[in-house]
């Protein structure tokens, strides 16, 4: 399956559905839009005060200010796509793990593929209130309970 099939619902499989309130389908929900690059919807499921870290460096907070960043990072790679390998819910988490195509770090698709990544989403209700990147680490498998 190419990337960009997987732009278009994971090739077929994924279907956008406005009212989930099981976490961990919020998270596949948020996922969905990325790929999208729906922002409205994105948006959308963002708590007001959503929390936006990049895992580095940086974190961001507002649902307006993180809205307007993936404007901004979507026009910058408009190929950006997220795949995911495995989910993982604890309590209001989702631990999904995965890799990416497309982004910002501008080398080939597969490759990128290659890398693996850990997102972590603090569901609340039916929106997102936090979304973390996080290297894929012993430490970080640890803490949320994720097998090597």
């Amino acid at each position: 399956m190419s990337p960009q099939s997987l732009r278009n619902g994971y090739g077929g499989r994924c279907r956008h559905n406005t009212h989930v309130t099981d976490p961990a389908e919020v998270a596949l929900q948020f996922v969905f839009h990325i790929n999208r690059q729906k922002l409205d919807e994105l948006a959308d499921m963002m708590t007001d005060n959503h929390c936006f870290d990049d895992g580095v460096n940086s974190v961001t907070v507002g649902r307006e200010v993180m809205k307007e960043n993936w404007r901004r990072y979507f026009e910058l790679c408009p190929d950006y796509l997220s795949h995911l390998s495995a989910v993982y819910s604890r309590d209001n988490h989702v631990i999904l793990l995965g890799s990416t195509t497309g982004s910002h770090l501008q080398i080939p698709w597969h490759q990128e593929f290659e890398e693996s990544i850990i997102w972590v989403a603090e569901i609340i209700g039916e929106r997102v209130n936090e979304w973390r990147i996080a290297e894929v680490t012993k430490a970080e498998r640890a803490k949320w309970g994720i097998p090597e």
